[in-house]
């Protein structure tokens, strides 16, 4: 039988360690603290993830990466044919595919604003609209080059560097 990428943490979720132990040595240290973790926050005991939602955000920047590679990346995942969506499929879980104007690439953010306060409400929307389903495990991620800067650029916005 083939391990899935999640097997791990379905059976580390199944004894999750107690609030005040030791995580496990090794590679299962960050496995038991997210499980308890996951404990805590949900206050179910085993920790469970029924709802697990992929919400990819597709974004495009002047001059960065090979003109159309966002576009491209987005239909792949909307046709089914990219291998996140192979995965997902796999895991359960649900697969959703943001267009961020790929067609209208923003600024570098180092040379000016990339984007106007209405424009930047509008993409928030996104965001919220990857939580419409209600997923219990939200798992965001990008399809584009270069996106180290920009979640680089959201992480200091909120959390002050």
């Amino acid at each position: 039988m083939t391990a899935s990428p999640f097997d791990d943490i379905r059976a580390l979720a199944s004894a999750p360690p107690s609030a005040g132990a030791a995580p496990e040595l090794g590679q299962q240290d960050r496995l038991a603290e997210i499980s308890t973790w996951l404990t805590r926050w949900t206050g179910r005991t085993p920790p469970s993830v029924n709802r697990p939602v992929v919400a990819l955000y597709a974004g495009a920047r002047q001059g960065v990466g090979p003109r159309g590679y966002a576009r491209d990346r987005l239909e792949a995942v909307a046709s089914g044919g990219a291998t996140v969506c192979r995965i997902a499929g796999v895991q359960g879980a649900g697969l959703e595919a943001f267009d961020l104007a790929v067609d209208r690439p923003t600024p570098d953010a180092v040379s000016r604003a990339t984007m106007s306060e209405k424009e930047c409400a509008a993409t928030m929307a996104f965001g919220m609209e990857a939580l419409a389903k209600q997923p219990d495990l939200l798992i965001p991620g990008v399809i584009a080059a270069e996106t180290d800067l920009a979640a680089a650029s959201v992480a200091f916005a909120l959390f002050g560097g």
